[in-house]
């Protein structure tokens, strides 16, 4: 048994896993009918007879009570009571429950073909929190599906504001064929525009899930721990999340979705423990965004010394890599675009700002991703060049990316990484360009200036103004009416 092996977390896995009927057993005579959630419904016959996934699922949580159980992915039209009361009265069922949306508006639903309309999702929405309160909530959404207008993506967004996801994935629409939309429909929205409504969506339920995160501060909760110190450790077998490739990260990595940020933190930590000399590979969770229109970052990232290399979120859905060579310049290596996002700036001042009033980021154009969603394998495929061969600046690369991921993968589940393919490595080109980024840090709390409006000393020595700056929060409480002054000045 897998209880039996120390196994302390099993996820039940299947499309439509909460559809689940078990017919094999012909001893099994249930006669009760497949019941759909209210509002819902669908174009299969109703199966009668077998084991229903309520019978599965509490099957499986008797087994150890100490072993959590998780399933995945299921399909909201199949959410009886008796699954919704396991999951209350079991305390080994995870009280979180994935339930994919795709879209807030019940137009496009129609077009996906669903079976159910934005008003049945929210009942059933508020029938679960009535019978679970304190469940955790995931979902899927899909930006710029066939047709979709700018009012159907406000429906989206409206519902996301409405459920307050703790978890959200976002992916803009791309055309599969044979599937029915490929048959009916056209993909018509522009690509720009999917990719604008996408980050909309994904900013809007960061900003969303920090709210709920910081109200968890001061609580007490149930953590399953994968792993010791990497401090303490000798060799790999030490780290038992090191090497691992979970079988939903392997799917997320296959289906060439965004890399989330488990996998990127399980990258920095075999990174980390095969290259001990290199500084950085911390935690990324999620970017500082703004909240109530202050600045709030949950990254808590560390001043380090060169060199260093950190995998960043820009706050804008997109991964990318900075680092420090040994002669102390910081590189930003973006495979999308040359521009800095402010929570970005952020997050650098904090690695390599201490003591600076500016950082001079330079941004060379090394290589362009061929989609809108391989960004972290770009990033996770740099931060491995810079720490086997170091960084100069001068080192153009392009990687084989269509093989990129399953290296990835292979790289996980060993335990130990190797060069991503690529079918060119040598000199810069003549025509790459690089860009050089200032950040002024001029307030003393040590954040960039560009987070905040600034306000200057009003202070003189002789004829000549004070050029001491300060965050305008930073200012309030040395102000005399409407001026601030420093403390030369004060």
């Amino acid at each position: 048994m897998l209880s039996d092996q120390g196994i302390k977390e099993v996820t039940l896995l299947g499309q439509n896993v909460n559809s689940y009927r078990d017919t094999s057993d012909s001893t099994i005579h249930n006669s009760i009918d497949t019941k759909l959630t209210p509002g819902f419904k669908t174009v299969y016959k109703p199966k009668t007879g077998g084991r229903r996934f309520s019978d599965l699922l509490d099957k499986v949580s008797q087994i150890d009570p100490e072993m959590r159980i998780r399933f995945t992915s299921p399909h909201p039209k199949d959410f009886p009571d008796e699954v919704l009361d396991l999951i209350k009265e079991r305390s080994n069922i995870c009280n979180q429950i994935h339930l994919p949306a795709q879209s807030g508006s019940s137009e496009v639903l129609q077009r996906m073909r669903r079976g159910y309309t934005r008003e049945a999702y929210l009942d059933l929405v508020y029938h679960i929190r009535h019978r679970i309160p304190d469940v955790y909530l995931s979902s899927d959404f899909i930006a710029g599906f066939c047709e979709e207008t700018e009012l159907e993506h406000e429906d989206t967004v409206s519902l996301m504001k409405e459920v307050k996801y703790h978890v959200v994935y976002s992916f803009p629409y791309s055309m599969r064929q044979k599937t029915s939309a490929y048959h009916r429909l056209k993909d018509n929205v522009p690509d720009d525009v999917k990719s604008r409504r996408h980050l909309r969506l994904r900013d809007l339920f960061r900003q969303e899930a920090l709210k709920l995160n910081l109200k968890e501060i001061g609580s007490t909760q149930l953590i399953l721990i994968e792993g010791c110190d990497s401090g303490k450790t000798k060799t790999l077998s030490d780290l038992p999340w090191i090497g691992y490739c979970s079988q939903q990260h392997k799917q997320n990595i296959l289906n060439n979705k965004y890399l989330c940020s488990d996998i990127i933190i399980s990258t920095q930590n075999l990174l980390k423990f095969e290259f001990p000399e290199i500084n950085g590979f911390q935690e990324t969770t999620l970017a500082p965004v703004k909240v109530n229109g202050k600045w709030v970052s949950e990254t808590g990232f560390q001043s380090q010394e060169s060199p260093s290399v950190q995998i960043h979120h820009n706050g804008n859905a997109h991964w990318v890599l900075s680092l420090q060579t040994r002669d102390g310049n910081i590189y930003l290596l973006d495979s999308l675009s040359l521009n800095l996002t402010t929570s970005l700036e952020y997050q650098l001042t904090q690695i390599y700002g201490k003591d600076k009033k500016k950082l001079i980021i330079r941004i060379p154009d090394v290589q362009k991703q061929q989609n809108s969603i391989d960004c972290g394998l770009f990033a996770i495929a740099n931060a491995l060049e810079f720490c086997q061969t170091g960084f100069k600046g001068g080192t153009h690369i392009t990687y084989e990316q269509k093989y990129m991921r399953e290296h990835l993968i292979h790289c996980l589940e060993n335990g130990k990484f190797t060069h991503f393919p690529k079918n060119y490595f040598g000199k810069t080109p003549k025509n790459l360009k690089t860009k050089t980024h200032i950040i002024s840090i001029n307030c003393d709390c040590g954040k960039p200036d560009t987070i905040e409006d600034m306000v200057g000393c009003e202070g003189k020595t002789g004829r000549k103004m004070c050029d001491v700056w300060t965050h305008r929060s930073c200012a309030k409480k040395n102000m005399r009416g409407n001026s601030w002054f420093c403390e030369v000045h004060r």
